[in-house]
């Protein structure tokens, strides 16, 4: 959610389409982690730009291709990316980075996908509840899905996922201001936090295909819709809250 001034964002432009020369600024970014939570960053610039974190990794120092794609045509172009001369760091250091970077974001996904899944099974769940109550010979079946509605609630079964989801982005975003290796404090953080979350996931991934298997039986033979989760890969972030310009 915004805490500032809405004229202190910059939105990103869109490519222009029209002809002519057009300049394209690429902040040297990967693509950005998934995660469940974002936050704008405290470095906030008025009228120029207030990043939402994380942002992603820097990209390593190497040769790239430009790929621009446009009616049909493909145009290619080479580019060299290389380390900044004022910095003395080693490559192993940037390979360590990249290597936990990875590490950050293959965890965040994680639990940005379970969190998703479980919030929209939720979601439906209560909807469903609310049709099978209506009718006093489902009485049983609106009980079984509140049951099941209460343990996949984001707001407590979610908690774990949320937690783990702050500690991991932060971790990345520290991670990301500085071309050094991770340290040994980060190393353990990620550590201490890894397990929780994979168990988080595992319970999540043990009711989705038990309870949740069960349930949409039941629905089905009550000829009620089932509960019908978006596949992972089609999942979409949901964009940031407005907030209040101050005076």
């Amino acid at each position: 959610q915004r805490y500032f001034a809405k004229a202190w964002e910059k939105p990103e432009p869109p490519l222009a389409r029209t002809a002519g020369l057009h300049r394209v600024v690429w902040n040297l970014r990967q693509t950005r982690p998934l995660a469940i939570g974002y936050g704008y960053s405290i470095a906030a610039i008025y009228g120029r730009d207030t990043p939402i974190t994380p942002l992603g990794a820097y990209a390593a120092p190497a040769d790239y291709q430009v790929v621009l794609k446009f009616g049909g045509r493909v145009q290619n172009a080479p580019l060299k990316l290389v380390e900044d001369p004022r910095i003395a760091v080693s490559a192993e250091d940037l390979e360590a980075s990249a290597a936990f970077s990875r590490d950050l974001t293959d965890a965040m996904a994680l639990g940005a996908h379970s969190y998703g899944e479980m919030s929209a099974a939720h979601a439906q769940l209560l909807e469903r509840t609310k049709t099978a109550a209506a009718d006093p010979r489902r009485a049983a079946l609106a009980a079984q899905l509140a049951d099941l509605a209460r343990r996949t609630d984001p707001d407590e079964a979610g908690s774990r996922f949320t937690a783990a989801d702050a500690q991991l982005t932060d971790l990345e975003t520290a991670l990301e201001r500085a071309d050094v290796a991770p340290t040994a404090a980060q190393r353990q953080a990620y550590a201490d936090t890894l397990p929780g979350l994979q168990a988080a996931a595992g319970e999540w991934a043990t009711t989705r295909e038990k309870a949740l298997s069960a349930i949409n039986a039941e629905l089905k033979r009550a000829g009620l819709k089932p509960v019908v989760l978006t596949a992972a890969n089609s999942m979409a972030v949901a964009p940031a809250e407005g907030g209040e310009d101050m005076p």
